[in-house]
């Protein structure tokens, strides 16, 4: 894992409440890698991602809301903490 990866992990654990003491972190390092979409600084930032992955009609764009798309995403299955972006592992 790359320096901000390890950070993503951490905060992961912080975040669902992951305890690594004397425990075999595969599982969780598992999940982590499943659900960490990546590191962006503003939710909106997500909300452009995905819209990229998923495809949406560029001549319709510029009537599109990121803001509030960020803000279902984030109600509906994404976590958004400390500029990290993870699909809620439960």
């Amino acid at each position: 894992m790359d320096p901000e990866q390890i950070e993503a992990f951490y905060v992961f654990c912080d975040l669902y409440k992951y305890n690594l003491e004397g425990k075999d972190a595969t599982e969780i390092l598992e999940m982590f890698n499943d659900s960490y979409y990546g590191d962006f600084p503003f939710e909106r930032d997500f909300a452009y991602y995905i819209v990229e992955e998923f495809g949406f009609p560029e001549d319709q764009e510029e009537y599109f809301d990121y803001d509030g798309y960020a803000r279902s995403l984030l109600m509906s299955g994404y976590d958004y903490y400390d500029g990290h972006v993870f699909r809620t592992p439960y």
